[in-house]
């Protein structure tokens, strides 16, 4: 989460649409290339689902952060949240809602 190419989820220009995805989206696609990372700016909350397709990355930071969505779809891409060089000291809690 202290790489200095990392694209941050709420700018607009990390997202090949220009518009970043939030509340209500119902897919968000995290774009390949160089990696995106959450921070307590950014607000996931309320998303359907986060897919990671192959050569995407999507990196949390060392943040305190509560992020509800209804799943997380890892297909061949990465999600980190902490490694040996870069640990998570913050409280990080996944909520993930119930639907039928």
């Amino acid at each position: 989460h202290m790489q200095s190419n990392l694209l941050k989820w709420e700018i607009p220009s990390s997202w090949p649409s220009g518009i970043v995805p939030g509340p209500g989206a119902t897919l968000v696609t995290i774009p390949p290339g160089p990696p995106v990372l959450v921070s307590r700016n950014s607000d996931l909350n309320g998303i359907r689902e986060i897919l990671i397709p192959s050569g995407a990355t999507l990196v949390f930071a060392d943040d305190p952060m509560r992020i509800r969505v209804d799943k997380f779809t890892v297909n061949g891409g990465s999600l980190i949240a902490g490694d040996d060089d870069c640990p998570i000291f913050s409280n990080l809690e996944f909520w993930f809602n119930a639907t039928n």
